[in-house]
């Protein structure tokens, strides 16, 4: 048995992912800590004990990592959309799967090279990706990827916000720079219970956001694959009507057909006895002309059974033909 694997890339697609992954890598180049003020709220909230500014400096850091993330993971999410395998004609969906799996490591490792900046490739990266598997498992082929997408910046938002739980950082949680120095400042301001619960709030609100983003696209894919089957069911159903009317009417016409040519070959016959019986030389030349004009019909009778033999003649070609057969010089 031979085993046919084909490889398709939609060129389209692939380009935007690629694009997103550049604006990726020079992200750390354009969005800087600096410009989020958080190491500034940090000092305040420390000089002030303003626990309401340590949590506009992790709300900043979550923004700024969400601005860097994203192309990442959208461009990984969508660069995976973009190939499709197939072996022995079956959509191979764990591979394209795979993608981000090798391009977010790579992206964090030129960032480190360019930049210098080590990015922690920690749970809740994993978790990011682990959920773009299961949306390429899941495969909603018929919703456009940008809309799946938004899936993915929802969940990237929510799961940010579990880098600044402290009670989190033995389980790998938050192993960032700026991530450690609001969970020390927290510690320091006796405020680790208020930037919990509003780190597990937030992750809980857009995590279930994300869920739900997700199931309304599953209805949405659910709708769209029904509409389509019943268009096809629709499609077989008139098909099957139409080839009913074609049938019913080749069994009229074959009985139409049946109908004319009895009294033709009885004309025939008639004219043919005429033929042989007569002796007057003009009524035999008018009863050799009947059989042949019998034999034309009887053609074109039996034409009418065959589509392929039917021809569209004009108005004026059926006069001629007609004053042909009728010419008072006969």
């Amino acid at each position: 048995m031979i085993h046919k694997t084909s490889i398709s890339i939609k060129k389209s697609t692939l380009i935007k992912g690629l694009i997103l992954l550049v604006i990726g890598i020079f992200a750390p180049s354009i969005v800087d800590y600096e410009d989020f003020s958080i190491y500034k709220w940090l000092y305040e909230s420390i000089e002030t004990g303003d626990t309401g500014k340590l949590i506009i400096a992790a709300i900043n850091l979550i923004i700024m990592n969400c601005i860097r993330g994203v192309p990442q993971y959208l461009g990984a999410f969508i660069l995976a959309e973009s190939i499709s395998i197939r072996f022995n004609n079956k959509p191979v969906q764990w591979t394209s799967g795979l993608v981000p799996i090798v391009i977010i490591p790579s992206v964090y490792y030129l960032i480190f090279k360019i930049y210098n900046i080590k990015y922690d490739l920690g749970i809740p990266s994993l978790m990011v990706i682990l959920s773009i598997l299961l949306l390429e498992k899941v495969n909603y082929s018929t919703v456009k990827p940008m809309n799946k997408s938004f899936i993915i910046v929802l969940l990237l938002f929510g799961v940010q916000w579990l880098d600044v739980v402290p009670a989190l950082s033995r389980y790998g949680f938050g192993k960032g720079e700026l991530s450690q120095e609001i969970k020390l400042v927290a510690a320091f301001m006796d405020s680790g219970y208020v930037i919990t619960l509003i780190g597990v709030m937030f992750f809980i609100v857009f995590t279930l956001s994300s869920f739900l983003i997700s199931k309304i696209l599953n209805d949405e894919h659910k709708y769209i694959m029904t509409e389509e089957k019943n268009k096809a069911m629709e499609r077989e159903l008139q098909d099957s009507r139409i080839r009913a009317l074609e049938a019913r009417t080749m069994g009229e016409m074959r009985s139409i057909v049946h109908d004319l040519k009895t009294p033709l070959s009885s004309i025939q016959s008639l004219a043919s006895i005429i033929n042989i019986v007569s002796k007057n030389k003009k009524i035999k030349k008018y009863s050799k002309r009947i059989e042949k004009s019998v034999d034309q019909l009887n053609s074109m009778i039996t034409e009418i059974l065959y589509p392929d033999k039917r021809r569209v003649i004009s108005i004026e070609e059926l006069m001629d033909y007609v004053l042909s057969e009728n010419s008072p010089h006969m």
